[in-house]
């Protein structure tokens, strides 16, 4: 029973130093906007992207163990699912990526020559 009760208290010191990580970060966050908007744009597409991939890619794993079925995902399936909750977050995450739309390549529109194929590509081609 008492080894419970010191797993509590153990517990709680993670969850502070969790949050003052966090404060931090978030912190860093703010003033990466306010000091630089075009690079912290840049930087909140890409770890959204990154995070987005991560709870898309539990989705899919967790689909895919309910439809083939088997005791393969057994051991991992909870952890899936936990990871595919993110979503309904993810969701809400996308408004400063519209919301900010001319931060990124002219406002989200690509410029031609970024259309072209690169010389490596046309070379494989021509073969």
């Amino acid at each position: 029973m008492i080894a419970f009760a010191n797993q509590g208290s153990e517990m709680e010191r993670y969850e502070q130093v969790a949050f003052f990580v966090g404060l931090i970060g978030v912190l860093a966050s703010i003033a990466g906007f306010v000091v630089n908007r075009e690079l912290f744009f840049q930087a909140y597409l890409f770890s959204y992207v990154f995070w987005l991939g991560m709870a898309l890619g539990c989705l899919g794993l967790v689909m895919l163990n309910h439809v083939a079925g088997g005791k393969w995902g057994l051991v991992i399936r909870r952890l899936l699912e936990v990871g595919s909750l993110n979503l309904p977050m993810m969701m809400a995450l996308i408004i400063p990526v519209f919301a900010y739309r001319h931060y990124f390549q002219d406002g989200g529109r690509f410029p031609p020559e970024a259309l072209l194929v690169p010389s490596s590509l046309a070379r494989i081609r021509r073969r």
